[in-house]
This record gives C-alpha cells, sequence and structure tokens, in this order.
C-alpha cells in the first residue's frame, strides 16, 4: 500500500525497497524514454536506483534484468564468499521480470556480462546483491490475437464462406432462369448483375484492414 494506505501500481517491489540497480540503455529516444519510466517507476518502489543512467550502444533487444554474480577466488584463501546477497538479487530480479512482464514489457533474466562476453565479477563494478538493467531497442513485433479471436474469426471465416455458398447458389438459379429469356433479355439481365456485384466488392474494399490469416 502506499502512505495513504491506498493500493499503488508498485506494491508488488516495495517490500524490495533499498535494493541497489544500476540502469543502461541504448542512445535510442523510444528506448531512452523507456529507460526513464522504469528509472520513474523503481524510485517510486523506493528502490536504490544509481544515477545518472549510462548509454551504452549495442545492447540486446528487450529488457535484461542481471542480478550480481559471486567472485570466487577473490577473498583470502579462496574462501567462498557469503552467498545470501547474491540469491536474494536473483529473487528480486525475478520478481521485476514478473512485473514488467505483467505490464507486457519484453524482459528476461539475464546475466552480466562485460563488452567482450566475459561474466562481471568485479564488486567496484557490480556490487554483492545489486542488479543491472539494460533497456535495448523494442523487438519487431509480432501480432497476437486476444483472448477468444481466434475462435471469433474462425466463425466469421466460416459465415464468410457460408454467404458465399449461398450467393453461388443464388447465382446459379438466376442463371438457370435466364437461359429461358430471350437473348437480348438475358443479356441485359446478366449486365446489370455484374454491375451490381462490382458495386458490393467497392463497398466492401473499403473497410478496415483485417488479420492476413484469420485463423491464427
Amino acid at each position: 500500500m502506499g502512505p495513504s494506505g491506498k493500493k499503488s501500481y508498485v506494491d508488488s517491489l516495495l517490500p524490495m525497497a533499498g535494493q541497489v540497480v544500476f540502469i543502461e540503455v541504448v542512445p535510442d529516444a523510444e528506448a531512452r524514454r523507456a529507460a526513464f519510466q522504469l528509472a520513474r517507476t523503481l524510485g517510486d518502489a523506493q528502490w536504490n536506483l544509481q544515477k545518472p543512467l549510462r548509454f551504452v550502444d549495442g545492447l540486446e533487444d528487450g529488457v535484461s534484468v542481471q542480478p550480481s554474480v559471486p567472485t570466487f577466488g577473490g577473498s583470502a584463501n579462496g574462501a567462498i564468499p557469503n552467498m545470501s546477497p547474491y540469491w536474494d538479487a536473483s529473487d528480486v530480479a525475478d520478481k521485476l521480470v514478473d512485473f514488467l512482464q505483467s505490464y507486457n514489457w519484453q524482459t528476461a533474466r539475464g546475466w552480466p556480462l562485460d563488452p567482450a562476453g566475459k561474466m562481471i565479477r568485479d564488486e567496484t563494478i557490480l556490487p554483492a546483491g545489486a542488479i543491472r538493467i539494460q533497456v535495448g531497442l523494442y523487438p519487431p513485433a509480432v501480432y497476437v490475437n486476444p483472448l477468444g479471436q481466434k475462435e471469433l474469426t474462425a466463425r466469421l471465416e466460416e459465415m464468410r464462406q457460408e454467404q458465399e455458398k449461398a450467393m453461388a447458389e443464388s447465382k446459379r438459379k438466376r442463371e438457370e432462369q435466364w437461359a429461358k429469356l430471350p437473348p437480348e433479355l438475358r443479356k441485359r439481365m446478366e449486365q446489370a448483375d455484374e454491375e451490381w456485384e462490382a458495386k458490393i466488392k467497392s463497398t466492401i474494399s473499403k473497410g478496415p484492414c483485417q488479420v492476413l490469416n484469420p485463423l491464427f
């Protein structure tokens, strides 16, 4: 809950208040806007956002949430470091990914790698228990039908096929009747029918765009 006791959009992040987080973003207008929005959200959740945000070229598309990883062999006698901060960071990273995905952000867990692709185990770069977030370009969009849309479009396609079948049957019956008419009258009837069909098609073509493959 927020200070007034009312439900806040960051309620799920408030229990991790104080979490140290770094944000890196590609120098792109849309990515920068997303990064600033994310920074504002984490600020509302009282996370410890390290400033300023860093602009980095070559980040992968989407948002990558990267908890710090332990440094083995860095302590005296190669002692195993205290793993608690790293486990906590990993748990927080999972919860942040869930939060962002609930808003349809293209987000995934990642590893803190340096530009050469090697794991960052230097606590002066990414302290124990900290999280790094990298914001890349928005991934190419893939159309996803809303819930129930597949069934609806399938039914609409079925109705369209039924309508076309009925129209074909109606046209067949008309042609049978026209066959009994004098040639000149039959020609005028056929011409009128063609003009009517052209008018109907022209009206339909002005409608909004449709899904290219309505069945998927």
